[in-house]
This record gives C-alpha cells, sequence and structure tokens, in this order.
C-alpha cells in the first residue's frame, strides 16, 4: 500500500514533466470559444428542456447563422484601425465592469473610437446587417419551440427591457 502511495505522488509530482511544452502545430483538445450564433442561441434557451430533435434544429441555426456573423464581425474589424478597437474594447469593458446598460456600453465603446464620418456610415451599414440576421436567428429559434418554451422567453425579454 505504501508504495502504492509512493508512486501516486510521484506521478502527480511528474505529471507536468510528462506532459511537456506544447509543440508548435500540435494540435490539442482545447476548447474553442463559442461564436457568436453560438452564444446567441444558447443564451436564449439556456432555461429550457430541449428535446434532441429540437437541440439538433439549433445546432442547424448556428452553423447557418454563424458565418453571417463572422462576416459582420470581420467588417467591423476590418473598418477600425487597431488603435481604435482597443480604446473601443477597453471602454467597452469599463462601462462593463460599471454596471452600464446596452446603449451605455455601445456609446462609450462609439466615444472612444472616434470613427470618421465614413466609419460611421460603414458601421451604421454593418449594424443594420448585423441586426437582420440576429432577428433572423431569433425567429428561426421560435420557430423550433413550443408555445410553453415560447412563453418562458417572454418574462426574461420583459426583464431586459427595463
Amino acid at each position: 500500500m505504501r508504495t502504492i502511495l509512493t508512486l501516486a505522488v510521484a506521478l502527480l509530482i511528474a505529471s507536468p514533466v510528462f506532459a511537456g511544452p506544447k509543440i508548435k502545430g500540435e494540435k490539442t483538445a482545447e476548447k474553442k470559444a463559442p461564436t457568436p450564433a453560438t452564444q446567441m442561441v444558447d443564451q436564449m434557451t439556456k432555461n429550457l428542456t430541449l428535446t434532441d430533435d429540437q437541440m439538433a434544429k439549433l445546432d442547424v441555426i448556428k452553423k447557418d447563422f454563424d458565418p453571417k456573423l463572422a462576416d459582420a464581425g470581420k467588417a467591423v474589424k476590418e473598418l477600425l484601425t487597431p488603435e481604435q478597437r482597443k480604446a473601443g474594447q477597453e471602454a467597452a469593458k469599463a462601462a462593463m465592469a460599471a454596471g452600464k446598460t446596452k446603449q451605455e456600453i455601445h456609446q462609450a465603446f462609439e466615444d472612444a473610437i472616434q470613427a470618421t464620418p465614413e466609419q460611421k456610415t460603414k458601421m451604421a451599414d454593418v449594424q443594420n446587417q448585423y441586426a437582420g440576421v440576429t432577428k433572423d436567428i431569433r425567429e428561426r429559434v421560435l420557430e423550433v419551440l413550443t408555445p410553453e418554451q415560447k412563453e418562458q422567453l417572454k418574462p426574461k425579454k420583459k426583464e431586459k427591457n427595463k
């Protein structure tokens, strides 16, 4: 018994050594961050009990809309300079930490980036595109849900708008 315990402790101590550094190009089983469509669908349905069929349909929705939301995010990224992105991200993070509303966070971001008139016009186009895609996602998710599940979403929606 004592030998087994000693061996277990030795293995625990040595395990970081056996793991070694990650070799460049080596794939790991790290989880990727969820995509924007996945985050949106998961947020909408997080308190619902879904059937396997519903989950499969929601997975299709996520896959359908991920490229569209990614394109919108990429368009915003390309519109701003690295300095503007950094300033905007820092301002938004500070506003979130201060408990500001979504509108106030958005305003803090916009104030910090100091966009040119041309950037503002292009950003408005991208925001309209993004709003259209998120509306489409919501509609498709609601098509998958039962009337009871849709009812469960209504109180959340009222609370959010306060």
